[in-house]
């Protein structure tokens, strides 16, 4: 009860602490970044990250956006190992209706016959989020608000990743990363068109959305993502111990 009633507290904190400043603006075809703690209980707090390029299936040059939260400020004795990081883009525009998402690399599923429940889940997070006081771009709720990210797209915490149910649970792991305590931690966007999602058909990975330790996010092309510097040295390595095998032989 105690804890409880500290969370509470913080939040009512937070919440007032915004007081007296604009309604959040959460608007259709942005990159909204959410980040709550991994416990599933106390604050969460949803940022519009701006406009992002939702009129095509395909990433062809990198954005970065920037730090715009101070998470120990937001999430008081919380360090970033506590907290976890999602993604997601609902465009509702004519013609242009789709869900963007993140998730593992590899793939991911969608189930049939959901596209309402979804469209439904979706227009309850985002019409949330722009009725909490904040800051014109960042909203704080909590993760019991029924119209939360966490309890509305994640079902309470027991179909995390899964968007109410669109994502087949199977495929949804990764839908949510631990914020790096240093560097920085990929997720994957898919998108997934209006048109189709009451078919099985597979969400289009399109972006590698990186999420870097001092809080800002980059958006590259899913075939830019580089090969880590340990692999290129481990190659280097091997070609060197190759040389030396070969003038060896020689000798």
């Amino acid at each position: 009860m105690k804890k409880k009633l500290l969370i509470l507290a913080a939040v009512a904190m937070l919440t007032f602490s915004f007081a007296g400043q604009a309604m959040a603006a959460f608007t259709s075809g942005d990159l909204i970044e959410v980040i709550y703690a991994n416990s599933g209980t106390g604050p969460e707090v949803a940022v519009d990250l701006g406009a992002f390029s939702s009129n095509i299936t395909a990433i062809s040059s990198d954005t970065t956006y920037g730090n715009t939260l101070s998470l120990g400020t937001l999430f008081p004795g919380k360090t970033n190992a506590d907290l976890n990081v999602a993604y997601f883009v609902y465009n509702t525009g004519t013609g242009n209706q789709g869900f963007w998402v993140t998730g593992a690399d590899g793939g991911q599923t969608s189930k049939s016959g959901v596209r309402n429940s979804v469209n439904s889940a979706f227009t309850s997070v985002m019409g949330n989020y722009n009725t909490l006081s904040g800051a014109t771009s960042m909203a704080v709720t909590t993760t019991g608000d029924t119209n939360s990210y966490y309890y509305k797209l994640d079902k309470n915490g027991l179909g995390v990743g899964t968007f109410n149910g669109f994502l087949n649970a199977t495929n949804a792991a990764g839908a949510e990363a631990t914020l790096p305590s240093s560097g920085y931690v990929d997720l994957y966007l898919y998108y997934y068109a209006y048109s189709t999602a009451n078919t099985s058909n597979p969400g289009v990975e399109i972006a590698d959305i990186r999420t870097f330790a001092d809080g800002h996010t980059e958006v590259l092309p899913s075939s830019a993502v580089p090969i880590p510097a340990a692999v290129w040295l481990l190659g280097s390595g091997l070609v060197g111990l190759v040389g030396i095998r070969r003038r060896n032989t020689t000798a």
